[in-house]
């Protein structure tokens, strides 16, 4: 069998990244991406271009799969009318380019926050909670969200809080230093008696 190229691959996981979000990603968290897009690659040697298409077009709507759930998924494509449909699709085009309108109103939040700003990941992340947190009907997908901004805002507040202890013990320290006088040890010359 035929594993698939490197680029099938990445363009699998833009599709997955997209349609999951973090949820995707997280599933390897500590793992070398690079080792898992390899057995993503293997799983899926021997599948064709349309099994793979069908697998997109049928990804379960609440969790991402791992590389062999992907697999079974692709396998399963029926060998009708609709496998016909999926081979007259036009190919995946490449990455997908941001119209320019769409990278200028967006490219702020790539930028490092300013001296004293939170940064907009955690902007967001803030924004997201005053909104849903309390709320009683809240899809799957938004109490995993939820769950996951809580977490950020709550990594961000420890770091913060670290840094600012941190900041705390080097100025006690620094004024320790700056107060210290040494004291002398009477060795003084006769003239001082």
């Amino acid at each position: 069998m035929v594993s698939q190229p490197f680029q099938t691959i990445e363009k699998l996981f833009g599709r997955m990244e997209l349609r999951y979000g973090y949820k995707f990603l997280e599933r390897w968290e500590g793992l070398s991406l690079t080792a898992v897009k390899e057995d993503w690659r293997l799983a899926l040697a021997g599948l064709s271009e349309q099994q793979l298409q069908y697998g997109l077009a049928h990804l379960p709507p609440s969790f991402p799969p791992d590389a062999g759930e992907f697999a079974k998924i692709c396998a399963s494509m029926p060998r009708t009318v609709e496998a016909t449909k999926l081979s007259k699709l036009p190919p995946p085009r490449g990455r997908m380019e941001l119209r320019p309108e769409i990278r200028a109103a967006v490219a702020h939040l790539l930028e490092p926050p300013a001296k004293g700003e939170e940064p907009n990941r955690l902007k967001v992340a803030r924004r997201f909670v005053a909104m849903w947190d309390g709320k009683e009907h809240l899809s799957i997908r938004q109490k995993e969200d939820l769950a996951h901004f809580k977490r950020v805002i709550e990594r961000f507040e420890n770091v913060r809080a670290n840094e600012e202890r941190t900041t705390a013990a080097k100025a006690a320290t620094q004024q320790a230093v700056d107060n210290y006088q040494p004291q002398e040890q009477g060795h003084g010359t006769a003239a001082e008696h």
